[in-house]
Parts: C-alpha cells; structure tokens; sequence
C-alpha cells in the first residue's frame, strides 16, 4: 500500500469566512484541507478557485485517484448546497504525487474558446422547412435548447428526455407515445431510456438515480442526440440538412483543453506543487514542462 497526496483544483463562487476570523483562509475537513487558491489579507479572495488537499493509501494511482473522488465528489456537491453556488471539479487540473517518488501524474487543463459550428447554407434552408412547420411543439426546442445549455451529465440526459417528451406530444405525432419513442431512437434504445417502470433511464433520473459521463459506458446522451438528429433529417426534412459533428451540443462558456503527464524531477526542477505547475504552463506551457522529464505510461512502474 502506497501514499499519495493529491492536490485538485475546486471552481466556485462560494468564498470561505469564518466566525472566528474573517479573513481565515483554510480549513479542513475529515483531514481534508480546504484552501482559497490565490488570497492575501489586502487584496482578500483574488480568484473563484480554491485548492483541496487530500492523502489518500492505496495501492496505485489509479486507486488512489478513485478513492480520493468517491470521499470528496459528495462533499463538493454538499458546498454547492450550502453556499447556494455551483460548484466544479472534473475539468480542472489536478496533481497526484506517490511519497517517497520523484514522478507525478498531473493532469493540466485551461479555459479556451469555443469552437464554433458553421450555420451553413444547409441550415438556412432547415430553418426555413421548420419555419413552415406547425406541427412540432416549440416546447420541443426549447427543452433541446436548455439541455445544450447545461453541463451536468445528469441533467442533459433528463432534459433530453423532457425534449422527446415535448415532442411526442406535437401533432407531427400520430401514434401511441410508445411507438413514436421506438421510430425516433430506435427499439433498442427507446426501450432502455423509457423501458418498464423500475429499469427505464428515464424513470431512474426522475426517481433519484444519478448518471455521469464517466460511468454510464453506453453514453446514452450520445446516442440520442444522434438519433435525433437523424430523425430529423430523415423524417421532416427528408434529405441531411443538420450534418454529424465531432462533440455537438457546443457551448461559448466553460470550455477547456489539456492532457494528462507523468512527470518527473530532475535536477532543478519545480517542486511538485499543483499552483506551481499550474502558473508556469499558464505561462509558457512548453518551456515550462521543459523543467521536468515526461514519461509515457509504459516507462512508468505498473504499482505507481
């Protein structure tokens, strides 16, 4: 069994106080520590990051990793509660570092601009047929619209499901509920999303059931939204006028980019501290990791 100290960054609007000092910057939790990213006595709360620090045994990274975010995933989540702000974790950067090591895992990540999608001559003639239209429900799109507008796995997937609900219910449909749900998605998947009353996704989402992209394997979100997609094309405007696209569902706010490095220390090098490494990429990322010797996977021990 190994030890690792893993430093992840936590993005919030909340901001720390205490009753016993005011400006108290830190605190810990269940030998958790939780601390304001970038603060100063004058200056106060600087940034809407705070950084958390845990030490977790276990027998390798991954491990060590998984552990870390089944004890402190709840907690962000409870603070999100509490503070009555949103609260996120999964696309900021974080640092693992086995004691005793001189590597260690460090995924960056940085805000960057969208990428826009092109409104094509295509999308003006799509528009112009749905403009047409009377017989879908505008409830349909505005439910597609506030699922592209939120990021939680969950609530995109439920909303989702409230869009093919809006959609059923237009007059474009003259079928049983049911069998409109297997012509949009399929057999298959329409069973699995609506399926019986304890099994269907649907139903679970509702009934307290929590679905993220890291464990739902067949990323049903996906696979309705290209079903969609192809339904539209195939069944209103009987030829693709809404073309495939690598990562639809774009958003101008929140987006990242980064990777994953196993670093390791040579002589001068950085210490492995996660605000360090963080400002020098933010820096000059190339000739910042420069610093350090970056190892792929396969050079790296199987019980680091």
């Amino acid at each position: 069994m190994n030890t690792y100290t893993i430093q992840h960054r936590f993005h919030t609007l909340a901001q720390y106080y205490s009753d016993k000092n005011d400006y108290l910057p830190s605190f810990e939790l269940r030998s958790v520590k939780f601390s304001h990213w970038d603060f100063n006595f004058s200056e106060g709360h600087k940034t809407n990051f705070w950084l958390i620090e845990d030490q977790i045994e276990a027998d390798d990274f991954r491990s060590a990793m998984s552990k870390f975010n089944k004890k402190n995933t709840p907690i962000f989540a409870k603070i999100s509660l509490l503070s009555q702000c949103f609260s996120e974790q999964l696309n900021e950067p974080f640092l693992v570092r086995k004691h005793g090591c001189d590597i260690a895992f460090f995924r960056y990540t940085r805000s960057t601009r969208g990428v826009p999608l092109a409104f094509d001559s295509n999308s003006m003639k799509a528009l112009e047929a749905l403009q047409d239209r009377k017989d879908i429900s505008p409830e349909f799109y505005y439910y597609w619209n506030d699922m592209q507008n939120v990021t939680g796995y969950s609530a995109k997937l439920l909303l989702s499901c409230s869009a093919l609900e809006a959609l059923a219910k237009s007059s474009i449909n003259t079928q049983k509920k049911n069998e409109f749900f297997k012509e949009v998605l399929g057999e298959e998947l329409a069973r699995k999303i609506w399926g019986n009353k304890d099994v269907g996704i649907r139903h679970r989402l509702v009934h307290g059931e929590y679905f993220n992209e890291g464990t739902d394997k067949e990323n049903y979100l996906k696979q309705i939204h290209e079903k969609v997609i192809e339904y539209f094309n195939k069944e209103i405007f009987k030829e693709n006028l809404i073309r495939h696209v690598a990562n639809p569902q774009r958003h101008p706010d929140g987006n990242k980019e980064g990777g994953f490095y196993f670093i390791k220390r040579i002589s001068d090098s950085p210490s492995f501290d996660l605000k360090s490494l963080i400002k020098g990429c933010d820096d000059n990322f190339d000739s910042y990791l420069e610093k350090f010797e970056l190892l792929s996977e396969s050079e790296i021990d199987v019980q680091y």
